[in-house]
């Protein structure tokens, strides 16, 4: 099991792929709503237009339709043009991103003295430290391992 507190290489590394990919998320989202913006602004842009048309064809210039008509050609246009913009801007941003590697690739990138494990380190312990009794009248002879005390003793 790894030491989550440990702030070295693969930490820096997973850090960083975090935030790539969260920035690539957010700017792709950004860029389908453009999208999805302009697509629908632009099928209401042609209704309106047909409206326009129809209703000079019908009621003629003298109309308040042709006005109601007039007005949301072009605010639905504008709003295909903001669309549009908020599509390319947002596609442009994602394409200047550099690229992170997934954290694998990058820890196998890295010079070995940056990848060894605290682990490999002189231990904090002499061997003969690492298991104690747990009482100070259970102690026996350092060579000799410890048993549990269900265990019959010769």
């Amino acid at each position: 099991m790894t030491n989550q507190t440990h702030k070295g290489p693969r930490h820096d590394a997973a850090k960083k792929r975090r935030g790539y990919i969260l920035a690539k998320t957010a700017l792709k989202s950004t860029n389908l709503g453009g999208i999805a913006l302009c697509l629908f602004s632009a099928l209401l842009t042609v209704g309106c237009v047909g409206g326009v048309f129809a209703s000079i064809l019908y009621f003629g210039f003298r109309d308040r339709s042709l006005i109601a008509a007039i007005f949301g050609t072009i605010i639905s246009g504008l709003a295909t043009v903001a669309g549009f913009i908020t599509a390319a801007k947002s596609h442009s941003k994602s394409q200047e991103i550099l690229y992170v590697p997934p954290v694998d690739e990058q820890t196998a990138a890295l010079p070995a003295e940056d990848i060894l494990l605290r682990g490999s380190d002189r231990p904090a312990a002499t061997p003969t430290e690492l298991l104690r009794a747990a009482h100070a009248g259970m102690a026996g002879p350092a060579g000799e391992l410890l048993r549990s005390t269900d265990e019959a003793v010769d």
